[in-house]
């Protein structure tokens, strides 16, 4: 979840690269922390995974709120993904 590009307090949840995912290369992404907040700043993370093409067009509507991030997109998109995996990272994580 990044904060910047939406004025919601839950964040903006995101993708670094929208393509389905492939077993022989991918896009790899690393957050780095050199300060986090005294409150919030959880990373959230979703184990959602479309690995052929027929998974990624069915789920292409809820797909298209993962870039944007506006509200209602937001909260339509967290209805439907599972609860995410919450970490909560230190300084130099």
């Amino acid at each position: 979840v990044m904060h910047g590009p939406t004025i919601w307090p839950e964040g903006f949840a995101h993708v670094d690269d929208l393509a389905a995912l492939e077993q022989e290369r991918g896009l790899f992404s690393a957050n780095i922390y050199l300060r986090v907040p005294p409150t919030g700043g959880d990373l959230h993370i979703w184990n959602v995974a479309f690995r052929d093409r027929w998974s990624f067009y069915t789920n292409a509507q809820t797909l298209s709120w993962l870039t944007t991030p506006d509200q209602e997109s937001q909260r339509k998109l967290r209805a439907k993904l599972p609860e995410p995996l919450r970490l909560r990272p230190a300084p130099g994580d």
